[in-house]
C-alpha cells in the first residue's frame, strides 16, 4: 500500500453523540471505557472533554490566548495613535508597546 493511500482511522461522530457519555460517566453509571465502547465514541476524546483538555459540545473555540487588552481599550488606544498620528507626531513601535 502506497503512502498516499494509508490514513489514520477518524471517527464520525456528531458532538450532540458525546452527551450521553458524558452524563453517564459523570453520574457514575458507567466507566469511561465502557461508555466509549457501548455508545461508540473514542475513549480519549471522552476522557479529553471530562478532564477539560477539550471544551464540552456547544463550546466556543477560541484559538490562541486570551487578549490582553478588552475591546474598549484596544479602541482607545487606536484613537489615541490617529489622533498623535494627525497631529504630526507618529508613534514607534516601542512608544505603543510601553502604553499598553
Amino acid at each position: 500500500m502506497a503512502t498516499s493511500e494509508k490514513r489514520s482511522q477518524y471517527y464520525s461522530y456528531s458532538p450532540s453523540a458525546m452527551v450521553e457519555p458524558l452524563r453517564a460517566v459523570q453520574n457514575n453509571n458507567i466507566c469511561v471505557r465502557e461508555a466509549s465502547r457501548r455508545l461508540d465514541v473514542p475513549k480519549m476524546s471522552l476522557q479529553d472533554r471530562l478532564c477539560g483538555r477539550i471544551g464540552l459540545p456547544g463550546d466556543v473555540r477560541r484559538m490562541g490566548p486570551s487578549p490582553y487588552l478588552s475591546t474598549e481599550e484596544e479602541s482607545n488606544l487606536t484613537k489615541w495613535l490617529e489622533d498623535l498620528a494627525k497631529s504630526g507626531f507618529p508613534r514607534k513601535m516601542d512608544d505603543l508597546l510601553n502604553a499598553v
